[in-house]
């Protein structure tokens, strides 16, 4: 002869203990997933800054070798155009 249960009935105060049990284990698995998610989440940021920070950095400097450039070039028209009329830049 074979016996096979299909359900199983609890008293109604080890029902809702059981139910409790597996609602918190449920939760726990949510609550690990979510930080799981914030750190990544938070390390993506990070490496989102550096890369910002990097260009930013990288424009700036070419910015300022263009300048730099562009006051030699500057400087030296001006030296030119004194050393022509010296008389004129007095005035």
């Amino acid at each position: 002869m074979d016996v096979r249960f299909k359900r199983i009935n609890y008293v109604e105060s080890v029902q809702q203990k059981v139910f409790e049990r597996m609602i918190s284990e449920r939760k726990r698995i949510a609550e690990r997933s979510r930080s799981e998610g914030q750190g990544r989440a938070a390390e993506i940021r990070g490496q989102k800054e550096r890369d910002v920070l990097g260009a930013s950095s990288a424009g700036y400097k070419t910015a300022q070798e263009v300048k730099g450039v562009a006051d030699a070039k500057a400087t030296s028209v001006y030296a030119k155009a004194y050393g022509r009329d010296a008389g004129l830049y007095q005035f």
